[in-house]
């Protein structure tokens, strides 16, 4: 069974969260864009991907009120230059968007590298980060799968191919019902 993906731009990336938040495991990945506000930030069960620009006034209230209250999987990209009405079709967040959903809804590992791929990944965060295309990105854990998984109440094991599977931890399975799982390259 593939969690639900919830994606919002500005007023809808806080119901995304929200959304995401009401949905406890069912949902498996969580994208907002240039985001207004959600006071549930810290009840989201699944991995959050924020994005906004260094030209958006909200991008400092997405930092203070949903990225220290998200307690999951996150990451946070700043674009140089973007400004609220970035996000307009045709998006330059598209590719990251789609990455974050094929790796935390589908498990496609591949996908993952566009996210969290090191430097040397062409067209990863990291890689938009040291062209300076992106202004900042903010990873938490740093590296996806180094920090124990134990603090987002998730385990993490690894599968005879050597990917990761991460699934909800026993004590999280015996509260909620299951989340999707996702898999993910083994950092090297």
């Amino acid at each position: 069974e593939v969690g639900v993906g919830v994606l919002g731009y500005s007023q809808g990336g806080a119901a995304s969260l929200d959304t995401a938040a009401r949905l406890g495991n069912r949902c498996a990945a969580c994208i907002t864009q240039h985001a207004q506000p959600s006071m549930m930030a810290s009840q989201i069960k699944c991995p959050v991907f924020l994005h906004s620009g260094d030209q958006d006034s909200l991008t400092g209230i997405m930092r203070a009120m949903i990225w220290s209250g998200v307690r999951t999987p996150k990451v946070f990209a700043i674009m140089r230059g973007a400004h609220h009405l970035t996000p307009v079709p045709p998006s330059p967040w598209d590719p990251w968007s789609l990455a974050w959903l094929m790796l935390y809804q589908k498990g496609d590992a591949n996908a993952g590298q566009y996210i969290w791929g090191s430097a040397a990944t062409v067209g990863s965060l990291r890689s938009q980060q040291m062209s300076g295309k992106m202004s900042e990105v903010l990873f938490d854990p740093t590296t996806p799968w180094s920090v124990p998984y134990t603090q987002y109440g998730v385990q993490v094991s690894v599968t005879s191919d050597g990917m990761y599977t991460v699934a909800p931890s026993a004590a999280n399975q015996e509260q909620q019902q299951p989340a999707a799982m996702a898999s993910a390259p083994q950092s090297g």
